[in-house]
């Protein structure tokens, strides 16, 4: 029987995914990174043109001020981006050009690191170097695929082994990371990625697991690597609400055939979330959140909300936005338990304090 809608592959997923994320972070990466200061034209690199570049280009419609560069080794990538700044080649080999070029704005690179073009050791340079400590900010976000990563370890086993394709995601991840697929799968290598990343750049990273239902194994993941902390708010917040119309658009988008190829991984779930059980999530993470602020208050007395993005949204991050945060904060108010009540302005400017004895 066919189907009456489309079933998207992995590859449109993930872009679909990019490009809700992006369209939700890229205009609040813009205010943070700047901070409303008057600096050069920010500069957002995306890399690899293949498969970032209209998600790229869709979010920096709604910002004119910002350069958009792409990069990929692929001429055939470049070929639909005649007319925008498209390179050949890789960042790693552009960087010394790159932070020339954005000497004095601020800079945001975003990259597939399952693409295996950008190698750990760039990577750490570029927020390690001449440019660390410095205004304006250098941020990253790092976007993984598992589906990539399994079929570049396919690769490990079998005759018909690409040292390629080993090679390059080795250079991006860690060599480490053939035993760490062997011992976990997907999510061990993000995790030894993200341990690499954090020796390298201590309380850097911001990683967000994507799934479709909480005990599903991630599809996704989406590392923010900034020195600026409140900037996690505008990318936790941007990718849970990336999810949520991520999630929608599987639901709608019909069961796989036996013979389709490249089903989305998650998608028989996406299938069987019923808008009930999506409800129910969500009312989960709300009473998450609650405990989450009154365990902080408890361990360091009143504070500002703004001021502990780790802990309040510890277990959450990527899945909590700011409306369920101020939804937290107005039924603790309701009990009682604060005298802050989550009422006006930006929810994460508020102050979460002790009741009144």
């Amino acid at each position: 029987m066919a189907r009456s809608t489309p079933l998207v592959t992995s590859r449109q997923s993930s872009a679909l995914l990019v490009a809700q994320f992006l369209g939700n972070y890229l205009g609040s990466w813009l205010r943070t990174a700047t901070k409303g200061r008057v600096t050069a034209s920010p500069v957002v690199v995306g890399e690899p043109a293949g498969s970032l570049a209209s998600a790229l280009e869709s979010a920096a419609a709604g910002a004119p001020d910002a350069r958009l560069i792409h990069f990929d080794e692929s001429p055939a990538a470049l070929k639909p981006l005649a007319g925008t700044d498209a390179r050949r080649g890789t960042v790693a080999d552009a960087l010394p050009e790159l932070l020339t070029e954005a000497e004095q704005a601020a800079l945001l690179l975003v990259h597939d690191v399952t693409a295996g073009s950008l190698q750990l050791d760039a990577l750490t340079e570029l927020l390690s170097g001449p440019r660390a400590g410095r205004w304006p900010s250098t941020d990253v976000i790092a976007f993984v695929r598992a589906d990539a990563i399994k079929r570049i370890a396919v690769n490990l086993v079998g005759g018909r082994r690409s040292e390629a394709a080993l090679e390059k995601l080795d250079r991006a991840v860690g060599a480490d990371w053939r035993t760490e697929f062997h011992s976990g799968g997907a999510g061990a290598v993000v995790r030894g990625y993200l341990r690499r990343l954090e020796a390298a750049l201590p309380g850097r990273a911001w990683p967000a697991a994507v799934r479709v239902n909480p005990n599903d194994e991630p599809v996704f993941w989406l590392i923010l690597i900034t020195r600026q902390p409140h900037g996690a708010w505008a990318f936790a917040d941007a990718v849970a609400r990336a999810r949520r119309g991520w999630r929608r658009t599987l639901r709608q988008s019909g069961t796989p055939d036996e013979g389709d190829q490249l089903p989305v991984e998650g998608m028989q779930s996406a299938q069987h979330l019923a808008v009930g059980a999506e409800r129910h999530e969500e009312r989960a993470v709300v009473e998450s959140l609650k405990q989450n602020l009154l365990a902080t208050r408890r361990r360091v007395g009143e504070f500002r909300i703004s001021d502990r993005p780790r802990e309040v949204l510890d277990g959450l991050f990527g899945t909590a936005d700011t409306a369920q945060i101020r939804a937290a904060v107005r039924e603790l108010h309701a009990a009682g338990k604060t005298l802050s009540t989550g009422v006006g302005g930006d929810i994460r400017d508020h102050v979460l304090r002790l009741p009144r004895r």
